[in-house]
């Protein structure tokens, strides 16, 4: 389910430290004395890298943190994007908590990933039948309609492309895309959820039956099933 809003972009629990030494030629003095009060060199990491300290004492107070959070992002953003560091290295500064799933549980989704490699090479075809075991939920809301920024932000923009490049990937019948509008500041017209519901059972009951053929025109013995869930398991290694 996707909506309106990009989402929280987490800050790196850690950064290589070429990589953070990259930033830092990027950042001003007074910024650079910020950031080593929140990220500190750990020798015994391997590689050797930075790492964001626990939070503590009034910043586990959420209120307290998201200022500090706040600045911390703004100031590796603006360093990485001033920086010749490669693309898919500045995008981890960038890119939500929510796309980061997309990116990881979704094979064909942007880039493939090291895990997504390794699962490749013992399923295929796995890049082009992952997305029909994917249903996709994208709510929009009339932005005419927006109160305050709790269901449209000033990442609407994101959102609505990380929204594109999802459908791109996805059977068309595995994607519902429903307009909505909002009420009052905490809560949006919900008529749209009875559609959403009765797709998504639709959707589920759908992959059930499909599974349940299969496993019935399957040739694999019960040794032979186990043998490729223990190479399964080996790749996640």
């Amino acid at each position: 389910m996707i909506g309106d809003r990009y989402g929280w972009v987490p800050l790196p629990n850690t950064i290589v430290k070429d990589e953070f030494e990259t930033l830092l030629e990027h950042i001003n003095d007074l910024d650079k004395k910020y950031l080593a009060n929140w990220y500190t060199e750990d020798k015994n990491q391997l590689p050797e890298s930075y790492v964001l300290k626990q939070r503590e004492d009034k910043y586990i107070d959420y209120a307290a943190w998201e200022i500090v959070e706040n600045k911390i992002r703004n100031i590796l953003q603006d360093a990485a994007s001033h920086s010749d560091l490669d693309n898919s290295t500045k995008d981890k500064y960038f890119i939500s908590a929510t796309e980061s799933e997309a990116i990881e549980g979704i094979v064909p989704y942007l880039n493939t990933t090291e895990y997504q490699q390794k699962l490749l090479q013992l399923i295929p075809n796995l890049e082009q039948t992952d997305p029909t075991h994917i249903f996709g939920f994208f709510r929009n809301i009339n932005t005419t309609t927006a109160i305050d920024d709790k269901f449209v932000s000033t990442d609407y923009d994101k959102a609505q492309k990380f929204k594109q490049n999802i459908k791109n990937i996805l059977p068309n019948g595995n994607a519902l895309s429903m307009d909505t509008s909002q009420i009052t500041r905490d809560k949006l017209d919900e008529a749209y959820l009875y559609k959403f519901v009765t797709s998504v059972m639709k959707f589920l009951k759908h992959q059930i039956d499909k599974q349940v053929s299969q496993d019935n025109r399957s040739n694999n013995s019960n040794f032979e099933v186990e043998k490729l869930q223990q190479k399964h398991y080996l790749y996640q290694q």
